[in-house]
Parts: structure tokens; sequence; C-alpha cells
């Protein structure tokens, strides 16, 4: 049937909803390419991070056991000091991350309407809808989806490692550290892969079901289509004009006193007559097969034709059909016109 969507959407249609800030997005794979992210900054910064807690907890001690109780922690071992030193690096890079996730799954967008503030999106009622929704129980599965990915790769983990953890016990302080971090690090590291997988999915899923939603009826088709191109009446109309306006221009060409030639490129054909005007006129002017044509009527009519390929091409480019000539051309059309009266007069004598 005409309404119902079964057409792709055009380019157009792409760049209106994209103009609205619509666009195929998992906010599921920008969170897990910020928890990737966040997760290598913390590692890459284990060092820096260890060494400035130690500092700021060898500080405390040693200011708990000092006589002068008033002394006050230097910025080093404080703990302003040392999140002044941690939190940039992490911070930095999950900004970075959460507008590179955003710009890589619809490009870069600034659309100031969406950051104006909306009653339906604050509404109990409307929020209660949304939740009871299709939308919303699909949201729930993700959700649940996610936990079961996360605990099964925990146990995997612990389960590869249950060897290492029986012997914990038995174990020195520095190597049962180490290896409780490592393994809190590839629970970490491999539960942000497995989402990172499920949220690829979520997002080759949201933009199927947002390009249904933009397909158009082949009426909005018909109808985008008419207006890129025009209305067909309203093109039959210009063409007339056109052929119109071409014609009586040839029809011109017959009382020109001069057809001035490039020789083949532009033909402009000219009159001039004094009693009725200021300067000389463009009767017709036309370039390549249109100015063929011009000089062919030119010698039908025993219109005389001149080659002067600047002047011919200064015409063209700069007098509009039914206009006369620009004062800087006088001096050359007066030339050309001056010969064509000679060569008149000449034959009248012959």
């Amino acid at each position: 049937m005409a309404d119902e969507r079964t057409e792709a959407p055009t380019p157009r249609r792409r760049e209106e909803v994209r103009k609205r800030g619509q666009t195929a997005r998992s906010q599921d794979l920008t969170a897990a390419i910020v928890l990737l992210a966040g997760l290598y900054t913390l590692k890459l910064t284990a060092g820096l991070t260890l060494d400035r807690l130690s500092a700021l907890l060898v500080g405390h001690i040693l200011a708990a056991g000092a006589l002068d109780k008033t002394a006050a922690p230097t910025t080093e071992t404080s703990a302003l000091g040392a999140l002044a030193a941690i939190l940039p690096p992490l911070l930095g890079m999950l900004a970075f991350a959460a507008v590179a996730a955003s710009v890589l799954q619809g490009g870069f967008m600034f659309v100031p309407g969406l950051l104006i503030p909306k009653w339906e999106r604050v509404n109990p009622i409307a929020g209660t809808k949304r939740i009871c929704s299709t939308q919303g129980l699909l949201l729930l599965l993700k959700t649940l989806a996610k936990l079961l990915i996360v605990a099964a790769v925990a146990t995997l983990v612990i389960r590869a490692h249950r060897a290492e953890l029986a012997a914990l016990g038995a174990t020195e302080l520095t190597p049962a550290l180490t290896l409780l971090l490592n393994l809190v690090w590839e629970v970490l590291l491999k539960g942000a892969l497995a989402m990172l997988a499920l949220a690829i999915l979520d997002w080759l899923w949201e933009r199927r079901r947002f390009l249904q939603s933009i397909r158009m009826t082949k009426r909005e088709v018909q109808e985008e289509l008419r207006q890129s191109e025009g209305d067909p009446h309203v093109r039959a109309q210009q063409k007339s004009r056109r052929m119109r306006f071409l014609q009586q221009m040839m029809r011109d060409v017959r009382k020109a006193d001069v057809v001035v030639t490039n020789p083949t490129h532009y033909a402009v054909a000219l009159r001039y007559d004094p009693a009725t005007m200021a300067a000389p006129v463009v009767l017709a002017k036309g370039q390549d097969y249109l100015a063929l044509k011009i000089r062919q009527l030119a010698d039908d009519a025993r219109v005389p034709v001149v080659e002067n390929k600047p002047l011919a091409k200064a015409l063209y480019q700069m007098v509009p059909v039914g206009k006369e000539i620009p004062p800087e051309l006088y001096v050359a059309v007066a030339e050309v016109l001056a010969f064509v009266y000679r060569l008149r007069q000449q034959r009248m004598a012959a």
C-alpha cells in the first residue's frame, strides 16, 4: 500500500533526521568503550597511583606520630595532592573515550535543541509507560544479559585460578596481593571485553531499528523527488519560456547590424540605431552550437559577421540579451560598426 513504509530512506531524509540529532546509537557501546579506556588508564598509571597512595599513607602515619600535633601535612602527603595527581589522567581519558565513542557511532553532531529541557523526560507517568513498554522490557533483558555475562566471566576466571586461590593462605602477603590484583584485573578486563562484544551487537540492533524507523512511503519518496527536481508542470512552463526566448532571439538575429564571433566558440548579434538607442544593444548571443546557429542565420540574412575574439568573449560574458553594452566596450564596438558601415556603403556604391 502507498502508506506502508517500504522504501529505504533517501540521503535528504537521512540529513533531516541527523539535523534533529537522531542517529543509531548504543549507550552500551559507549559505556563499554569508556570502561575499557578507564581500565587501561588505571593500568598505565598504576605505578604513579601506588606511589601517591604510599606517600599519602606514610605522610599521615608520620603526622600521627609527630610531637607537634599542630603541624599540617605537606601537599605531597595530603589527600588533595594525591587526588590532584591521580584523577586528571583518568578523567581526561574517560571524557575522550566518551566523545570518541559518540563520534564513532554517529559522527560529530551538535544540536542545541536537545539541550532544552522537556517535561516528558521527567514526567513520572511518561517514565512509567516507558518502563512498561516493549522498549523497557528489552532494556531489562539487556541488563540481565550483561549481569549474566559478567558473572559467567568471573566464574570462569576464578575456576581457572582455583588452585592458586586454594594455596593463598600459605602465601606471603606481597605475592598474595599481587595474585589478587592480577585476578581482579583479569576479571575486569575480560568482563569489559565481553560487554564490548554485547554492545556491538546492541549497536547493530539499534542501527537496524533506526533505519526501519526512518523508512519512507512511496508517496513520501515521490513528494521529495517532486520538491528536489521541481513540479513537472512548473518545469514544463520553464522549458516553454526558454524555447520562446530562444526563438525570439533567433528571429532578432536578422535585425542585427553585425555578428561578432570568436570565431566558433562565441557569437554575439549587435544592433545600433542612433535615433532610438543610447548605445548598441545585444540582440542575441550563444556559445558553441548556439553560436554556430547564430552565424548560419546571419549568413542567410546577409548580416555581416566579424571575427574579433576578445570582443566576442567580453560581450558574451558581460552583456545580457536585450541590454546595452557597457561604456568600456564602446571603442571596440564602434570600430566594428564603422567597418560594417563602410562595407555597406561600398556595396551600395557597387
